[in-house]
């Protein structure tokens, strides 16, 4: 199932109970709101890593680099022109978004983890669908990654993060506890057992000492915990959002903290 037939598709995923968390409202607004086809080809830069990574078979059928040209000259405008016309179907990489999207895949292959994470991999981009009995609700989940070792099983998600340093941040506002407790749910009603292990692939794109730096994370228990009482809140949201067809869209804001400290 590509990934735009999966968001497409019917079900409760973990972007969703992200934004009935922050603000109900936009989750209707994401549904009804026109959007700029144009722009859905512009490059997404995590999207073309996951691919140069996980599914590397598939990346030149995706994506096309630029001949680097004289775009002011004659011949620079053809070549681009003939470029197109073979690869508009394509996203467009720059050369210099090859290079840095290259070298951030051969830094995450070379972190030995990684490499026996993908050398034992049972599936990448994997859609789950169930649905919860207790909630009546449909859930799905997309795997990046899934793994076996030694008769365990592994999902690992894959991430570019600015700078390693940053990884506890990003995991408080981008909700990742909440994403682990809501895959491994999609899991275990799918599979009827959750799996054994649930691991985070950080890679940095911020460069160090002519590297881009990795880090393999596994949440512990009282993140997850947190992540665990986050999801239930963002469930119980949602079914009385959809109950009472109340979306909740007015945010209180209030000047800069420093204002206030200034006085």
């Amino acid at each position: 199932m590509s990934n735009e037939v999966y968001h497409a598709s019917p079900g409760l995923n973990k972007s969703k109970l992200d934004m009935v968390l922050d603000d109900p409202a936009s989750l209707k607004w994401v549904q009804d709101c026109p959007v700029d086809d144009e722009k859905l080809k512009t490059l997404d830069f995590g999207s073309a890593f996951h691919t140069a990574v996980l599914e590397p078979e598939l990346f030149d059928d995706l994506y096309a680099v630029e001949p680097d040209v004289n775009k002011r000259t004659n011949a620079g405008k053809q070549e681009i022109k003939d470029f197109i016309e073979v690869n508009g179907y394509k996203t467009i990489l720059t050369a210099p978004e090859y290079k840095k999207l290259k070298l951030m895949a051969g830094s995450a292959m070379a972190h030995p983890t990684v490499q026996t994470l993908i050398e034992n991999k049972t599936g990448t981009e994997v859609s789950i669908f169930a649905d919860d009995p207790e909630t009546g609700l449909l859930l799905k989940s997309r795997n990046d990654l899934e793994s076996e070792i030694s008769d365990m099983k592994f999902i690992s998600d894959l991430k570019t993060i600015d700078r390693l340093d940053s990884i506890p941040k990003s995991i408080h506002e981008y909700h990742y506890h909440i994403q682990e407790h809501h895959y491994k749910t999609v899991y275990r009603l799918h599979h009827g057992k959750e799996p054994d292990g649930f691991l985070f692939i950080f890679v940095a794109k911020t460069i160090e000492l002519g590297r881009y730096p990795v880090k393999v994370v596994e949440l512990d228990q009282p993140t997850r915990e947190v992540g665990e009482i986050l999801w239930e809140d963002a469930i119980n949201k949602y079914m009385e959002c959809e109950k009472t067809n109340n979306w909740p869209g007015i945010t209180k804001m209030s000047l800069p903290h420093w204002v206030f400290n200034s006085h």
